[in-house]
């Protein structure tokens, strides 16, 4: 995800907080949203595989 794409995903969530976020900006959040958790999966995934490997090594 993109720095860009992050702060258009924060300017929403704000908007939906407030009720203040249109449908068309709600679906925006909604796959924004999905971006950062398959990023986050991703992360926690490579995360444990190199944890894993320091430790086989040691």
């Amino acid at each position: 995800m993109s720095k860009d794409e992050f702060e258009r995903m924060n300017l929403l969530s704000e908007k939906a907080l407030h009720q203040t976020a249109s449908s068309v900006e709600m679906e925006e959040f909604h796959q924004l949203l999905q971006q950062w958790n398959v990023s986050n999966d991703i992360n926690i995934a490579g995360n444990l595989i190199d944890k894993g490997k320091d430790d086989f090594l040691n």
